[in-house]
């Protein structure tokens, strides 16, 4: 009875007080996320933070701030309403709370349209109440890219790259069956990964590796970011017959060194018989026989070469292709998921919006229809106490 008179005549924020009083406030606690809220760029993010036990406080103030800004604030409610004095500009119509569950104890932030900067440590407080501190890391990721960067002794060598990325990832290859590849038999990669960082602070990663033979052909480019929990990866399919062909022409540049090297049917070597042209003259049959030969043989290499080059350009302008028909795609699906959970998130707010509004409207009916049944009990009485009074006179 009497903190009910206090709030009657000391107003709200007296009721208040009283109230966390009366229910004892040592015992009441607001409780966090035990664990950092993670969040990707262009996200929106709930920071949690609930009272405990479960106590309303829709007629409380509740106030967001990050110690490490100034001014602090991230996000005011008190008297029933949110305020934007002192609030950071950065964070202006990004943040809200959850009206319809603050009498369930709810005092989560929203925070929408992530950025690097919104990372750092959130405090949750209510006054009379010890606050506490949610950390907030936010991420960035991108698709990592393959190419064929060259050759190497009877090798293709890939690269990768990937940019873009915050904290700094990891990358690896790994072959057909899992197994990350090392500087072993039998592929060789580059003993470290290249790292480079923008003036944003967002990183890039970059590593080779060079493959031969195997029994698909098949690499797979990964990058992870343990902070974050991402993974993204790449796969790409090496021909055989591209190392066919480097095979092909290491093999024709073998058979012309062996050849300059016999002997003709005179017993002279062959580059001895070159330098005594002028000896044999224009028309020696042997000359001209052993010239035929290795024009031939030149010509054989050049097209060879010019084939093999040809069908790696080729392969090249495919698997870019695919690449980035692939990345096109992804990136379309992730857009069409980030709509649909944004269209889903919004439908659940609506629905509860809703839910609430009509339990209010219940409540106040009933209320309604209590202060109706009581005013006609009352009147009935005093209808039966004035007809009493009138036929006891």
């Amino acid at each position: 009875m009497k903190t009910s008179a206090a709030c009657c005549f000391g107003g709200i924020i007296l009721c208040i007080g009283l109230s966390l009083r009366a229910a004892g406030s040592s015992q009441i606690q607001l409780v966090g996320s035990a664990d950092p809220v993670v969040a990707l760029a262009g996200d929106n993010v709930i920071l949690p933070c609930y009272l405990e036990p479960n106590v309303s406080a829709v007629d409380m103030m509740v106030e967001w701030t990050r110690s490490d800004l100034k001014p602090q604030r991230v996000h005011l409610y008190r008297e029933g309403r949110d305020s934007d004095g002192e609030q950071l500009p950065s964070y202006r119509g990004r943040t809200s709370l959850f009206k319809e569950e603050l009498k369930n104890s709810n005092v989560s932030l929203k925070l929408t349209g992530v950025t690097l900067s919104d990372a750092g440590d959130y405090k949750c407080f209510i006054p009379t109440l010890k606050e506490t501190t949610i950390p907030l890391i936010v991420g960035v990721v991108s698709q990592p890219v393959i190419s064929i960067n060259g050759t190497k002794d009877w090798g293709v060598v890939l690269k990768c790259d990937s940019g873009g990325w915050y904290p700094q990832p990891e990358l690896e290859w790994l072959d057909s069956h899992g197994n990350v590849l090392s500087a072993t038999e039998p592929t060789e990669t580059s003993n470290s990964t290249e790292t480079e960082m923008n003036p944003e602070g967002r990183y890039t990663v970059r590593r080779y590796v060079t493959v031969r033979n195997t029994d698909n052909n098949r690499f797979t480019c990964r990058v992870v970011q343990p902070q974050i929990n991402q993974t993204r990866e790449t796969q790409i399919h090496v021909p055989a017959k591209k190392n066919l062909d480097l095979q092909t022409k290491l093999d024709t540049e073998e058979r012309i060194r062996q050849h300059v090297e016999e002997k003709d049917e005179s017993g002279s070597n062959r580059v001895e018989m070159m330098e005594m042209q002028p000896l044999l003259g224009p028309g020696s049959e042997t000359e001209r026989g052993g010239r035929q030969a290795v024009d031939a043989l030149e010509d054989q290499e050049r097209e060879e070469g010019r084939q093999a080059v040809d069908a790696l350009e080729d392969q090249e302008r495919e698997e870019g292709r695919q690449a980035v028909d692939a990345l096109e795609d992804q990136e379309r699906e992730e857009g069409r998921q980030a709509v649909d959970a944004l269209e889903d998130q919004e439908r659940e707010e609506g629905r509860q919006a809703v839910d609430a509004l009509e339990d209010q409207e219940r409540e106040e009916g009933r209320q309604a229809v209590d202060a109706l049944e009581d005013q006609e009990r009352e009147e009935g009485r005093q209808a039966v106490d004035a007809l009493e009074d009138q036929e006891a006179t």
